[in-house]
């Protein structure tokens, strides 16, 4: 019921806001995103079986995003064969948008001594990416639009 009533109040969302741009959501985008997010959740998921301290867990976790942001810069920039303008976006907002809700969830969660259950982990995984990660991306958009990061060459 709660994935009902969050999907629901997403679409709305999405057909209140005034700026067309925003309502069209590129599924090549939404493709690319989660492609950068499976390979961010496998990597967390390998980094937490092989990493003992949490030093380590959080120096490869790092390093893990950092070899993401070629990727989300240059690919994730390209929008229906257009690329973004505004540097803004490309540098700060694909970043942000695709890798907030892993790093944080990183940050929250896996750093602990106490492993968690590999059930729990893994509904926490999928609340993470079929609820947190769609809201997420909404609410940055809106926060784009507003910062005027969202210019188009076309």
């Amino acid at each position: 019921m709660f994935l009902v009533t969050t999907i629901a109040a997403l679409l709305c969302a999405l057909s209140s806001v005034p700026d067309e741009r925003l309502c069209e959501i590129e599924i090549g985008f939404l493709i690319r995103a989660y492609g950068v997010l499976a390979v961010v959740y496998l990597g967390r998921l390998r980094i937490r079986r092989m990493c003992v301290s949490a030093q380590a867990a959080t120096t490869l976790f790092g390093l893990l995003v950092l070899a993401m942001l070629p990727y989300v810069y240059w690919y994730l920039a390209m929008t229906d064969g257009r690329y973004l303008t505004s540097h803004a976006a490309k540098w700060i907002g694909n970043p942000v948008g695709v890798l907030a809700v892993p790093c944080t969830s990183f940050v929250l969660f896996d750093i602990r001594r106490k492993p968690e259950a590999w059930n729990r982990c893994a509904l926490r995984t999928m609340v993470e990416l079929v609820v947190l990660f769609p809201v997420w991306l909404v609410a940055w958009g809106w926060t784009q639009v507003f910062l005027g990061w969202d210019a188009f060459e076309l």
